[in-house]
């Protein structure tokens, strides 16, 4: 998995190690990085190896800011509470099954 250390940074106040320094930490503490790669001045690309078993939170920037976290024991930025819109009213909401065969229950 590509990783940005500009946008991994994005998700801590706390400035992270240099890019090396995060690699070693990340492939001696969780994963494998297979390479870092400068773009110019401005940002370095990690080349993360994640196993089948990390998949499900590791294949993202916030998964792995979840992993640097516990390594470094840096805390996350606090997340914004998102507000929900007030959902529509769907009483007037005609639904029907043409074949019940099909679509034994219906819950909405």
């Amino acid at each position: 998995m590509k990783l940005s250390y500009n946008w991994l940074q994005s998700y801590f106040d706390e400035k992270l190690p240099a890019p090396e320094r995060l690699g070693e930490v990340l492939t001696f503490g969780a994963f494998e990085v297979e390479s870092l790669d400068k773009l110019g001045t401005g940002d370095t690309v990690l080349d993360i190896k994640v196993l089948p078993d990390r998949a499900c939170y590791a294949l993202s920037h916030r998964g792995i800011a979840g992993e640097v976290s516990a390594l470094l024991d840096i805390p996350l930025k606090k997340r914004e509470d998102r507000v929900l819109p007030e959902s529509a009213d769907v009483s007037d909401a005609d639904i029907g099954i043409e074949a019940r065969e099909l679509c034994t229950k219906f819950i909405g």
